[in-house]
């Protein structure tokens, strides 16, 4: 089967595009059509710096080539705000489904983890944090619970991490050794008194 040219993309990803919304939004195939195309626009555009393809699309041919997308869509910009998260997430998927070496994505500010185990992260994050603030839960469990988070990311190799995460630690860090001061200062005060 030949390759679909850059303008067959275009439209083809617009019409899926067009077609979910106006179809109630409720047609994942069509997502996933989209997102096929999208990934395969994303193929061919390359990085000026190291001649990657743009999988994570943000050179300037691609961001015009998917501004036309949404534009033949017929998409205002709130419409296009809201459809990018989904869209974004089953171009992810399409992504990693092509096997593209860890290195590459990473090369090109792609987290090389699944959305999918993203995810699934994300909920037990939120609920372990939910339950740390629930009314009940008092300054020593939370002092506990901050104790072994901190334990759980030391275990962990950061040297691994891209920068910006571990400029987002270093700032994290400054913060907790400031609330770490305070909390020991009030737990001696409270022991004086």
């Amino acid at each position: 089967m030949a390759r679909k040219s850059i303008e067959r993309l275009t439209a083809d990803a617009a019409d899926a595009l067009r077609r979910y919304h106006e179809g109630g939004q409720h047609d994942t195939d069509l997502l996933r059509a989209a997102a096929g195309d999208v990934v395969e626009l994303r193929s061919r555009f390359h990085r000026d710096k190291d001649g990657l393809p743009d999988w994570s699309g943000r050179t300037t041919r691609y961001r015009d080539a998917i501004a036309e997308v949404f534009h033949r869509a017929g998409l205002k910009p709130r419409q296009v705000e809201a459809l990018q998260r989904k869209l974004g997430y089953h171009v992810r998927l399409t992504i990693d489904a092509r096997e593209i070496p860890a290195e590459d994505l990473e090369a090109t500010g792609i987290e090389p983890t699944n959305p999918k185990v993203r995810q699934t992260r994300k909920r037990a994050t939120d609920a372990a944090i939910a339950a740390a603030f629930a009314p009940e839960t008092t300054a020593a469990d939370r002092a506990v619970f901050a104790e072994r988070l901190l334990a759980q990311a030391a275990s962990e190799d950061i040297g691994e991490l891209p920068p910006r995460h571990l400029a987002v630690i270093g700032i994290a860090m400054d913060g907790i050794a400031t609330y770490t001061e305070n909390l020991r200062a009030a737990v001696a005060e409270a022991d004086a008194g």
